[in-house]
């Protein structure tokens, strides 16, 4: 929480000095950093979060009112945040990043994206090599109608 607490104070200066939502895109343990700043802030501090590879839980229960739209981009073959979930003693993290969201917590905010990348089997970060972030930067930039 004390990281969460930290961005969270990078967020609020963000919407301070430009006037406007923030959108956010988070990697792995910082989705959960993500979900944590919506929960503190308590009122919307992004437009959009877009998740990359979420190291949670499947059943993450999101804050009401943490980002007008949240995309969780998940791939069935990250092993990173499948093997996550096996790590000893009480942890957040979890599979959502290989096996998506539960259908038990239907939020209309949150979309579910695949990924069905097959170049990288064992790459937990390959939406961010040389050739596949352009393609991603324009899949958000469509998504988010900027």
């Amino acid at each position: 929480m004390l990281d969460a607490s930290f961005l969270l104070e990078q967020v609020a200066s963000v919407k301070r000095h430009h006037g406007k939502v923030p959108h956010i895109v988070a990697h792995s343990h910082g989705c959960l950093l993500a979900s944590r700043i919506m929960e503190l802030a308590g009122s919307f501090p992004f437009e959009d979060a877009y998740l990359f590879a979420a190291a949670m839980d499947r059943d993450w229960i999101w804050p009401e009112y943490g980002a007008s739209r949240i995309v969780v981009i998940s791939n069935r073959r990250d092993r990173a945040v499948w093997w996550a979930r096996l790590m000893p003693l009480e942890h957040p993290w979890g599979a959502l990043g290989r096996l998506g969201h539960k259908n038990g917590h239907r939020i209309p905010t949150v979309t579910q994206w695949w990924d069905e990348t097959q170049a990288y089997p064992r790459s937990h970060s390959h939406y961010f090599k040389p050739e596949n972030i352009d393609r991603w930067a324009d899949a958000i930039c469509k998504f988010s109608d900027h």
